[in-house]
């Protein structure tokens, strides 16, 4: 058994095939970077995705004040993409984060500026950008009425045609920093109004309710990774539907074996008739090495199928803090995992097969190093995929970066080169051209050179075949 697919530039991707149990076939992407960022901006703290649109938030940028924040639009396909205007707050002030958390759906693009002090300090907001003729265009700034000091509204967003979700985790009604969530619509003339303020009718204090959030159609989940319902700060994550307009909690569900600290609900993803949970916190293969839970809809209620951990987990990965789920394949990033360096970061691919999920492959970046945090965002849509590395750095520390993966790329066999669905001797020839010409194709290694190792690990794989 083995998955990748293989060409230049990109990720690395780790397959698991029958002769070796764990080894690494270059893989697919486009590098996304933008010019204009400094030192510690950050570059990936966030990203979004809708078609031919990426939006990718950097929020320490600090052109013209500290920690401003600026969100940068790319627009493209497969691998070429290309920065194509870089949004900043008209009333942009230093410390605002602008860029924490953003969303894009068609035309229309949220950025969050979570450190927005016009209600208080960190009460938050949320600017609202349209394409006019190609251009983005600030035409809103979103603020709760009720806003306070350290609500950290914009905590997390989420659009879906006139309907955004826009969390406040720092919200103090039901206790403080319970946390709250806001639901804007917008009207045909193109007004944003709040319509409704949602708190957990058994909100508590530090519950980080908001924390993630999750918008599809008429169903919503919020996160609320510090709930202590099932112990301290072991989370739990709400699952709501709009039912005539009024949005109704149908569910509260929480991980079957939870944890002093798991910090379940850190993460969400949804489709269709499936939930994922990331849990960073969940010590199972070390202290916050980190899990995923999967629940299944049954009959209207959401049930416990399985539970996901890295099998090469360790303390400190973070497996879990960010997911993107899409049909049958589940996308977990692990920033604090350590393949290429302390923190390097990575990101595993898992296929459903019946309710259980079984790991095909991970991304690596080929030029992963140190402190790079790769999956600290990730975001899909189609068979695209985007992995945030806010902390990779070059001649620039700390700038950032993101890798644009195509999805249907994914084969089912890392030896077949030519992508043809069959290992034959044209594969063989394919890679004996490649590692003369010291291709990046053919390092099989992962250790950013091509020689010998390779040759032999090729030819092993190559031997085994696939199944």
């Amino acid at each position: 058994m083995g998955w990748t697919a293989t060409i230049t530039g990109g990720v690395f991707i780790v397959c698991v095939c029958p002769a070796l149990s764990q080894v690494t076939c270059p893989g697919d992407a486009a590098k996304v970077i933008s010019t204009g960022t400094r030192a510690y901006d950050n570059f990936g703290n966030s990203v979004a995705i809708d078609g031919s649109t990426i939006v990718i938030g950097s929020h320490r940028a600090d052109r013209n004040h500290m920690d401003t924040g600026a969100a940068y639009v790319f627009n493209g396909a497969d691998f070429v993409w290309s920065e194509t205007q870089r949004l900043i707050a008209s009333d942009r002030e230093r410390n605002e984060f602008f860029g924490h958390s953003v969303a894009v759906d068609g035309n229309t693009i949220l950025v969050s500026a979570n450190g927005d002090d016009d209600n208080g300090i960190r009460s938050g907001s949320v600017y609202v950008f349209e394409r006019v003729d190609g251009v983005w265009v600030q035409v809103a700034k979103l603020l709760p009425a009720d806003g306070e000091a350290r609500d950290f509204f914009g905590q997390a967003v989420a659009i879906d045609g006139d309907t955004a979700v826009i969390a406040a985790n720092g919200d103090d009604d039901r206790a403080e920093n319970a946390g709250a969530v806001y639901i804007y619509e917008r009207s045909d003339d193109g007004t944003w109004t709040q319509r409704a303020k949602i708190t957990a009718l058994d909100g508590d204090a530090a519950d980080w309710f908001g924390h993630a959030v999750y918008l599809s159609g008429d169903t919503m989940l919020v996160s609320s990774p510090l709930d202590d319902d099932r112990g301290a700060d072991t989370g739990a994550v709400y699952v709501f539907n709009r039912i005539a307009d009024t949005w109704v909690q149908m569910a509260k569900i929480y991980a079957p074996d939870a944890q002093a600290g798991d910090l379940f609900g850190f993460s969400v993803a949804f489709d269709g008739d499936t939930i994922c949970v990331g849990a960073a916190g969940d010590d199972g293969m070390g202290t916050d090495a980190g899990s995923v839970y999967v629940f299944q809809r049954y009959e209207g209620s959401w049930l416990f199928v399985d539970k996901i951990q890295a099998i090469d987990g360790q303390a400190g990965d973070a497996f879990g803090t960010s997911l993107a789920l899409s049909a049958d394949t589940l996308f977990v990033g692990a920033p604090g995992a350590d393949p290429l360096g302390d923190s390097s970061g990575a990101v595993y691919v898992y296929r459903r097969q019946g309710n259980n999920w079984q790991r095909a492959t991970m991304l690596l970046a080929p030029d992963g190093r140190a402190g790079d945090l790769i999956g600290t965002a990730i975001a899909i849509d189609g068979e695209l995929v985007v992995v945030s590395a806010p902390g990779y750095s070059d001649t620039i520390s700390n700038r950032g970066a993101a890798y644009v993966y195509p999805s249907i790329q994914l084969n089912d066999c890392c030896m077949d080169l030519d992508r043809n669905n069959s290992l034959d001797a044209a594969d063989l020839f394919l890679f004996l051209d490649l590692f003369s010409q010291g291709d990046s194709r053919a390092d099989f290694s992962r250790n950013r050179f091509v020689d010998s190792d390779d040759f032999f690990i090729y030819l092993d794989l190559f031997a085994a075949g696939c199944s």
